[in-house]
């Protein structure tokens, strides 16, 4: 269970931290230095941090059967994937005016969604 959860979080901060990183892909490229987008491209940045989102889904699942958890859990987890869905829809390769939102935003919403999932089963239990 903690490897599941560990993975979750290193996956969720990962693909996070790829889209926080779009925002200076131009002063990477110019100063060479080899962040995910200037190196694999913007579009190919965008889909790999959707592929460690994927994973985070994944672990917090696995996480949650090694925690026995209940209902309210999963249905925590299917939010979060609905919210890391929405925020992957605020970004696209050639836009980046609404990275701020799907950044800053999307990733608070989610987290304090999730907690009061996880929080509300461990208090009905």
């Amino acid at each position: 269970m903690l490897i599941a959860l560990a993975s979750a979080v290193a996956t969720w901060v990962g693909g996070f931290d790829i889209l926080y990183a779009l925002q200076d892909v131009s002063f990477d490229r110019e100063n060479g230095l080899y962040s995910i987008p200037s190196t694999f491209g913007e579009a190919n940045a965008l889909g790999i941090a959707r592929v460690l989102h994927f994973g985070t889904i994944a672990a917090l699942a696995l996480a949650g059967m090694g925690a026995g958890a209940g209902m309210l859990y999963y249905a925590g987890v299917l939010v979060a994937a609905i919210l890391l869905l929405y925020e992957h829809s605020l970004v696209k390769s050639d836009d980046f005016s609404r990275l701020d939102a799907a950044f800053f935003t999307m990733n608070g919403v989610i987290s304090i969604v999730f907690l009061g999932f996880v929080f509300t089963e461990r208090l009905l239990r």
